[in-house]
């Protein structure tokens, strides 16, 4: 059987512990690094790290949703196998759509020429939401709108204080449902991402399969895929977020279909990724080995992983035919359509 981690809370370490004592592999999704807080706080950051590598050497093998979170943790000296594997986005949802525009605009009573900058994301500083409130106060003919809400619930005083002293052009929507805010990215003149660290950032992914024109913080995790000039705008200072801005608004709105990456996996050559301590036989899945030998794959996830879940299904299926294993989900928040899009993985129509 195979489990999958996806948080690096304390508990995580005894539920991997389990795993392994019932024999089971597992893989842990290392979204989390401690360049998370590096940029807030340098001593901080060596703790939070040695605490990610010992959660990540729980897993026989740890998947990052970008090159740049891979090349960071492979620096943790884990000593598992680490793959890129995006998170990905839903692009028949999150598309270019007039109508969807028309309804945010509407809905938001935007009159007619008003131009509108919005963000996504936690009320947090990483991602930059000081400078958003900033950036209104320089662009006062222009609406701004940030969708999201505080992290976990938790409010810290330099947000709540930039919050209070917000200039009347911004609104914060709070948390929308998923409709709502691809209306909203195919409703704004642009999205301005000010986010300071990030290990993939999945509403730029969405913002750019919606067609929005695009700002970002110039952060390595978008050195590989993301080109200043053609896919996005990359700022490093909040005096270039608003000339950016203020450029892209005071010409015509570009023609930009979106930039999304491949989002197939990477691996290294060969079928299957092998354990660096073991020998060449000893593969991420023994039973398979056997050609009659069905393998358990046992799932305990929520909807916010069913596409990398389908993604991860699909490549194992291509190499092994669903014939060969037995399904398990121990518990989810899945509704009806996630579970319609993980049966169509498992049993794709003839």
């Amino acid at each position: 059987c195979v489990v999958h981690l996806n948080t690096t809370r304390p508990g995580t370490l005894l539920a991997a512990a389990r795993a392994h004592a019932r024999g089971c592999k597992v893989v842990y999704y290392g979204h989390r690094t401690a360049e998370t807080v590096r940029w807030r706080s340098r001593l901080l950051a060596p703790l939070l790290r040695r605490w990610l590598a010992l959660c990540y050497r729980q897993g026989d093998l740890v998947i990052t949703p970008s090159v740049y979170a891979s090349r960071v943790l492979a620096g943790y000296k884990i000593g598992r196998p680490i793959y890129t594997l995006s998170n990905g986005i839903d692009t028949d949802f999150f598309r270019p759509d007039p109508a969807a525009g028309a309804r945010f605009r509407e809905r938001y009573c935007l009159a007619e020429g008003q131009q509108c900058a919005i963000s996504v994301g936690h009320w947090s500083a990483r991602k930059g939401l000081p400078e958003f409130t900033e950036l209104a106060r320089r662009m006062p003919q222009v609406r701004f709108v940030w969708f999201g809400r505080a992290e976990e619930g938790h409010l810290p005083d330099e947000i709540r204080a930039a919050m209070d002293a917000a200039p009347g052009n911004v609104l914060f929507a709070g948390y929308v449902p998923a409709d709502e805010l691809r209306d909203a990215y195919c409703g704004a003149d642009a999205f301005v991402f000010l986010s300071h660290q990030e290990t993939e950032g999945i509403s730029v992914l969405e913002a750019l399969a919606c067609g929005t024109p695009t700002i970002v913080r110039d952060i390595p995790v978008y050195d590989n895929w993301l080109e200043d000039g053609k896919s996005v705008y990359k700022a490093g200072s909040l005096g270039q977020f608003a000339q950016e801005l203020q450029d892209l608004l005071a010409g015509p709105v570009p023609d930009r279909p979106g930039a999304v990456p491949d989002l197939r996996i990477q691996r290294p050559a060969g079928r299957r990724p092998h354990h660096p301590r073991a020998g060449p036989g000893h593969a991420l899945h023994p039973a398979a080995e056997s050609e009659n030998a069905p393998m358990n794959l046992l799932f305990s996830i929520n909807r916010k992983f069913v596409p990398l879940w389908a993604q991860c299904m699909a490549t194992i299926l291509r190499h092994g035919g669903a014939d060969r294993y037995d399904l398990y989900v121990l518990h989810s928040d899945l509704t009806r359509a996630d579970q319609d899009q993980m049966n169509q993985v498992l049993r794709p129509a003839d």
